[in-house]
């Protein structure tokens, strides 16, 4: 899975724990293991219960060379659970790795570490355990975008805690071209979560936040959608009015992060569109990485550059401790604190 933060996600998700990502590689790991995958260590639990590795091939291995480097991990340290990432695993591996208890992750579909008891659809585990975590009515519930948007807004202060639904949309709409029905439902997916409370009937309806840090605590156990892809291209669009800054070059403006030399930006899949369209934009791996948004980023944006919120999440399961500095860093300025490790 090349996403790593939605690895992470799926992962917690499923696990219904908290994750921390501890380090790359293992210690005394030989080369060619180190040559042949790319691995992420991670801490399950609060505190911690046991670990996992991922193991994410490089290149097309055969089945045997998969299962010598998983059982060398298994010999190096018997507390650490190796998980391989099987996306670009041959297919015909799969049911292999089951029939040899092989612990693997299969993009956002099938999840197999029989130590821990997870075997099976990624999505139906994840429902329940927001079904018994949240005490949500509905197990198939998922915060949508445009519902992480508005809970941004009002986190960093650009949507008041008592709202008209008519309000708040024209608000919206004004800057974003959003439909009524979309904003609609996403105003009850947040009544569903419990972030939101109605009040009144009809266009004197209101709606209530609950408080900044109970929104915050809330939000990040609600399994959510995917909200951007990522692609590289050679060189900035041309009209600055057309994106946003995101990543770690955003977070510097938000904090002391030094700004990072390749610049990250982020854009709406119709804009996106366009720049291919225009020949504005090629594809590369040298000038600038493009976060093709689902919902629009410009929208409670702040200095020309991704919401606080959103840009948190995106960077959430980041390895380097200067990152995780430095998104505290720019919560407090919003009254929110970062859940401790």
């Amino acid at each position: 899975m090349k996403n790593n933060h939605r690895t992470f996600e799926l992962l917690e998700g499923a696990l219904g724990q908290k994750i921390q990502l501890k380090g790359l590689m293992l210690p005394g790991v030989p080369v060619y293991i180190s040559q042949a995958f790319s691995s992420h260590q991670l801490g399950v639990g609060e505190p911690e219960q046991y670990q996992l590795l991922l193991l994410t091939p490089k290149r097309e291995l055969a089945f045997e060379q998969i299962m010598n480097a998983l059982r060398f991990v298994r010999r190096l340290n018997a507390r650490i659970i190796p998980v391989l990432i099987a996306d670009d695993v041959n297919p015909k591996f799969r049911p292999l790795l089951v029939r040899e208890k092989v612990p693997f992750l299969y993009k956002d579909k099938t999840i197999f570490i029989p130590e821990v008891g997870l075997k099976g659809d990624i999505g139906k585990m994840m429902r329940m355990r927001a079904k018994q975590g949240l005490g949500l009515k509905d197990a198939q519930f998922e915060l949508k975008p445009l519902a992480l948007k508005v809970i941004a807004g009002y986190l960093t202060d650009q949507v008041p805690a008592v709202f008209s639904q008519g309000n708040l949309f024209d608000q919206i709409k004004s800057k974003a071209g959003v439909s009524r029905t979309k904003f609609s439902e996403a105003i009850r997916d947040l009544v569903r979560a419990e972030l939101l409370v109605s009040n009144g009937l009809g266009p004197k309806k209101e709606y209530k936040f609950a408080p900044k840090q109970q929104v915050w605590a809330a939000v990040g156990k609600i399994p959510m959608g995917k909200l951007f892809r990522v692609v590289e291209v050679d060189q900035a669009p041309k009209a600055k009015g057309d994106y946003v800054f995101a990543g770690e070059t955003a977070l510097s403006d938000f904090s002391n992060l030094a700004e990072p030399k390749k610049k990250t930006i982020a854009v709406t899949s119709a804009v996106f569109k366009d720049l291919k369209n225009s020949d504005q934009i090629h594809g590369g791996h040298s000038g600038v990485i493009i976060q093709v948004w689902k919902e629009d980023p410009k929208l409670f944006s702040i200095r020309n550059n991704l919401n606080p919120v959103e840009l948190y999440f995106s960077l959430k399961h980041e390895f380097d401790d200067r990152v995780q500095i430095a998104l505290q860093e720019m919560l407090r300025e919003y009254g929110i604190e970062m859940e401790s490790k």
